[in-house]
């Protein structure tokens, strides 16, 4: 549902829609999605700070307005991507294997989890 009203969003055109609102919505497309399902974005201060640059709230009006929000700085988002997929690769065959894991996150939180899996944030 989220995806199709992102999709939908995106498409619209009049004139009150600028650049900047089919920039967010094609993060939004682009976060939803991110590393096909497979990463999540990080929760530490540096992560924070990455992400606000990245979608500083002053959105440009149109393709070449670069006054308020440099093009450069758009792209910090990439830098508060956590992946948390964990695959087991067969050394002999290089092909994936299913093996079962036991993640302890502390000395009373194991858990028990068959790679490939993806790995909970515990901050």
């Amino acid at each position: 549902e989220t995806f199709q009203l992102f999709r939908a969003l995106r498409w619209k055109c009049d004139e009150d829609v600028r650049y900047g609102t089919h920039m967010v919505f094609g993060a939004s497309i682009g976060l939803l999605f991110l590393g096909g399902g497979t990463c999540t974005l990080g929760r530490h201060p540096r992560d924070i700070a990455a992400l606000l640059m990245a979608f500083f709230p002053c959105f440009p009006s149109v393709t070449s307005d670069n006054q308020y929000h440099l093009q450069a700085l758009r792209h910090f988002y990439a830098l508060a991507v956590k992946r948390r997929k964990l695959e087991a690769i067969d050394i002999d065959t290089r092909e994936k294997v299913f093996v079962p894991v036991e993640i302890s996150y502390d000395k009373k939180n194991i858990l028990e989890l068959t790679a490939p899996c993806l790995l909970l944030d515990k901050g």
